[in-house]
């Protein structure tokens, strides 16, 4: 935008964001961990509303945990279109090194390494980082004020008495993707009211043409898809015509 600032024009950016997802205790814990996991290792993690922040529910909190650091660990890693493989390299040496560094900084702050946080050992080439997944990941750590735009799960406990209405919230990387697990569909509504984020996904994941695709801040202008995109091609012209006398 500061590059084309020199002269008036309309932009239209869809950008990432910090993600959150909310576990509550009622949740299908199959499909939770097998969408986040699934979105979080799938293209190495690079994915625009790829989850972030896994706010979990303490009464569930360790099963969960057991399922996301199974997936990790059984997820293939490596550059094989013919192999069954989830995860692929990240796009360069500075992003590995840029994850890496969140991985160890939340390490050093007290997070627990339950799976990953390097490179495979069988792959000691390319910019690979093995499916990753931190427990007790904290509000002070990079890896949750950061995007990581990676492969690494990051799990926040939490219980009835946490602030989970702002941490959820509290996104200066833009509000584009949030996430809600549970079997009660009003709690589930409720939440997605709440949540600031462009797009709210409840127990599931769905993207078509005709569905809108854009976030709010920091996170982009405008949407694509559905007819909503229409508007940033489109002007808005204004003809009036005098009543005779």
């Amino acid at each position: 935008m500061r590059t084309g600032a020199t002269s008036i024009k309309k932009y239209s950016m869809e950008l990432g964001g910090n993600a959150p997802v909310l576990i509550f205790p009622d949740a299908d814990l199959d499909v939770a961990a097998d969408i986040v996991c699934g979105v979080k290792f799938n293209n190495a993690g690079q994915i625009c509303v790829s989850p972030n922040r896994v706010f979990v529910h303490q009464d569930v909190l360790e099963e969960f945990t057991a399922q996301a650091v199974a997936k990790a660990q059984n997820a293939g890693v490596g550059w094989d279109k013919t192999a069954d493989i989830l995860t692929g390299p990240v796009i360069d040496g500075r992003a590995w090194a840029r994850l890496k560094g969140l991985i160890d900084g939340a390490a050093a702050g007290g997070a627990q390494v339950l799976a990953g946080g390097d490179r495979p050992g069988d792959l000691p080439d390319g910019h690979f980082l093995a499916p990753t997944v931190l427990g007790n990941v904290t509000e002070d750590m990079d890896v949750y004020r950061q995007e990581t735009f990676g492969p690494i799960v990051s799990i926040i406990p939490f219980d009835d008495d946490t602030d989970l209405d702002r941490m959820a919230n509290d996104c200066d990387e833009g509000g584009l993707t949030a996430y809600i697990f549970t079997r009660d569909l009003a709690l589930a509504e409720d939440w997605a009211a709440r949540l600031r984020y462009g797009e709210v996904q409840i127990n599931g994941v769905k993207y078509d043409i005709d569905l809108p695709h854009g976030g709010i801040g920091q996170s982009g202008i405008g949407h694509d898809c559905s007819t909503l995109a229409l508007h940033d091609y489109l002007v808005i012209k204004r003809i009036t015509r005098a009543l005779p006398a």
